[in-house]
């Protein structure tokens, strides 16, 4: 495994020439093919050791399985209703007709409100089942249309 602090060489077209350079990272983990190079945004080296540790640390969980990947972390902190109106404008700016954005929008919120999620951790197979065997149009043998 490769970890090590640095600083870049500062060359003649630097942003601001009199602020003090900032600490970069290098590590390898075993199994990688490449470097991988981050910018620890500190000019103490200590700190930026200590940066570069956890980083490494939270690569080396996650390629265990240990924890999972930041950005499922991330996804999860945001709610369902946060999830759905971002999806709402990816199909507005992919061009998607305004009935069908909207038809997943209203259909999908009322979902969310019946089905009582909030996060994507409360999305279960046995909420939706619920929700489903409550519904009289929605049984197993017809079909659905929220």
């Amino acid at each position: 495994m490769i970890q090590n602090v640095f600083l870049k060489k500062r060359g003649v077209k630097a942003k601001n020439p009199k602020s003090k350079p900032h600490y970069y990272g290098r590590y390898k983990i075993d199994g990688d093919k490449k470097i991988t190079e981050v910018s620890l945004r500190t000019t103490d080296k200590r700190v930026a050791e200590q940066k570069l540790a956890l980083i490494v640390k939270e690569a080396q969980q996650e390629r265990a399985g240990i924890i999972a990947p930041k950005g499922m972390r991330q996804a999860a902190t945001v709610t369902v209703a946060e999830h759905l109106a971002n999806h709402v404008a990816d199909l507005k700016v992919k061009g998607r007709d305004k009935k069908h954005y909207g038809l997943v929008q209203s259909r999908i919120t009322r979902l969310i409100a019946e089905c009582g999620w909030k996060h994507l951790r409360d999305i279960t197979p046995q909420s939706f089942l619920s929700w489903r065997s409550k519904e009289e149009k929605l049984s197993a043998n017809h079909s659905m249309s929220i």
